[in-house]
Parts: structure tokens; C-alpha cells; sequence
């Protein structure tokens, strides 16, 4: 008696090609979500270490950065918020922008 195979049922019973696609995106999906809600803290750690610097150079005590989109995804533009002057913030603002790993800044 022949034993069968993992191709034989593959062979015997093939999947339509949208079967095989949706599988992929949906496995593909839930990778992404699992590794985002398992690294989320470690990436906003590494991304706050450089904004608290700045902010302290330039002397902003009250300074708040959101590094989530309205979705609750973490992304690398930065949204700070906090009382410092006009002029101050554009430096804070400046200096960001030109540090690596950070994609922009805004304030709010």
C-alpha cells in the first residue's frame, strides 16, 4: 500500500489561486500585527532616546512626543506638544528632522 504525501493531497485536491492569495495576505497580516504589538515598546524606546535629548538641549521642560498614528500604529514622524517658544520649537523642530531613524516632526 503506497502512504500518502503532503504533495499527493496537494496533487489530488489543489487549492484556486485567490485560495492561495488570501491565505497569504491573512498569514502575512497577522505576522506583521504580532511583531508590532511584541516590538512596539522596544522601537518607541529607541525613537524617544534622541527626542529627550533634543528637548533637553534646547531647555523644554513640559515637552510631550506621540509616536502613534490615530490607528495605534507606531511610525517614525513624531508629534510633540508642550509650551516651549515659537523659536524654540523650530530649533527642537530643526534638530529632529536631521537626526537618523527619525522620519519628521511636527508640533501640535
Amino acid at each position: 500500500m503506497k502512504r500518502a504525501s503532503a504533495s499527493w493531497v496537494a496533487d489530488r485536491h489543489p487549492l484556486p489561486a485567490w485560495a492561495k492569495l488570501a491565505t497569504g495576505v491573512l498569514v502575512t497580516g497577522l505576522i506583521a500585527a504580532g511583531a508590532h504589538r511584541w516590538h512596539a515598546q522596544a522601537i518607541l524606546a529607541k525613537l524617544g532616546r534622541p527626542v529627550v535629548a533634543v528637548l533637553v538641549v534646547h531647555g523644554v521642560t513640559d515637552g510631550r512626543a506621540s509616536w502613534t498614528t490615530p490607528g495605534g500604529w507606531t511610525w517614525r514622524r513624531v508629534h510633540l506638544a508642550g509650551s516651549a517658544a515659537p523659536e524654540t520649537r523650530a530649533a527642537v523642530l530643526a534638530d529632529l528632522r536631521r537626526t537618523p531613524g527619525i522620519a519628521g516632526a511636527d508640533w501640535q
